[in-house]
């Protein structure tokens, strides 16, 4: 349900529901955007919006851990618990 009002909400204000489209909306803020594995697929298109994509499980809910995605938010991540996408 949630994945779907995101998608709906997305949609209505022109933005593709994807992790690439939403890394759009933060590009002038930021310099790194953190994506989900199931989303690592999108990375190179990431890039190209001159973020560094950080490529890292983010849902703790299944059982990512909560250190490991804020180790990759606050860039103190170590390569065991995040990795730079291609």
């Amino acid at each position: 349900m949630r994945a779907a009002s995101r998608a709906a909400l997305l949609s209505a204000t022109g933005v593709p529901a994807s992790a690439c489209g939403v890394a759009g909306l933060y590009a002038d803020l930021c310099a790194r955007y953190v994506l989900d594995v199931s989303d690592a697929a999108e990375a190179h298109e990431v890039r190209k919006l001159d973020l560094e994509p950080v490529v890292v499980r983010t849902l703790p809910h299944c059982g990512a851990p909560a250190s490991a995605l804020v180790d990759a938010v606050l860039g103190t991540r170590s390569s065991a618990s995040a990795r730079r996408a291609p």
